[in-house]
């Protein structure tokens, strides 16, 4: 499963990692680069460990995720898109997920409010608070942005890439708001459907939103990024 982070792949994975025929990874490269596997640390190449671990499935799919910005895999020149994919099937991966926010804004937000407070995810039987947070753009993104408007674009011109890369391959689409925000079902069916999981054992849904609330209310430097997309195509994203 793609995606690029706050887009709602914790709440998916986890009900995925429910699933009896389903063995789900998590983030892989990332659980890699914080030596998740020490029994791994004597191989050098990524998709022989990745081949290791997906051994680990038995006749069940083996799934993980990658993050497509940020990431350091992927962000910070080590593999380009293309050489990662063609890894990927080299290494014996046939269904791609996915899965992309529409409202990059409030995708920021969320990983501004989640530094913050130093935690990423909430269960669902844990309480919550309204957060006031400054949300500075730039060091969010690492500086590597003029703008926001940069920063979406070259968001979109990665997805739009790794659109190319599948075609004619075996893809679920699945966005946030139209699957994932109001019943995480949704994106959780349309999974089980395309894998052709005839087995549904019963799950829950076991997290809940990070940031529930408007961004007028919970942005200290709102008008600061009122301005950031002001009569731009994206600035539907401070009112939805």
């Amino acid at each position: 499963m793609f995606h690029s982070g706050r887009t709602g792949s914790t709440v998916l994975a986890d009900m995925l990692n429910q699933t009896n025929d389903i063995f789900w990874d998590g983030e892989f490269y990332n659980k890699m680069l914080t030596n998740s596997y020490p029994e791994l640390n004597f191989i050098k190449n990524s998709f022989t460990k990745l081949k290791i671990r997906s051994n680990r499935a038995g006749l069940n799919f083996y799934g993980c995720e990658v993050k497509l910005i940020s990431h350091p895999h992927l962000d910070n020149s080590q593999i380009s898109l293309p050489d990662f994919f063609n890894g990927l099937k080299k290494t014996g991966f046939n269904y791609y997920i996915i899965l992309e926010r529409k409202n990059k804004l409030r995708q920021l937000v969320s990983n501004a409010i989640a530094i913050q407070k130093g935690k990423w995810h909430n269960r669902k039987d844990e309480s919550s608070k309204k957060e006031k947070v400054f949300v500075d753009f730039h060091a969010l993104t690492q500086n590597k942005y003029e703008s926001f408007v940069d920063f979406v674009l070259h968001v979109e011109e990665t997805y739009a890439t790794l659109n190319e890369l599948l075609k004619g391959e075996k893809v679920l689409k699945l966005t946030y708001e139209d699957d994932i925000l109001n019943d995480p079902f949704v994106a959780y069916n349309k999974v089980l459907d395309f894998l052709d999981v005839k087995n549904r054992n019963e799950i829950s849904i076991n997290f809940k939103k990070t940031n529930p609330y408007l961004l007028t209310d919970n942005i200290i430097n709102y008008n600061e990024l009122k301005e950031m997309v002001k009569n731009t195509k994206y600035e539907w994203m401070l009112y939805e």
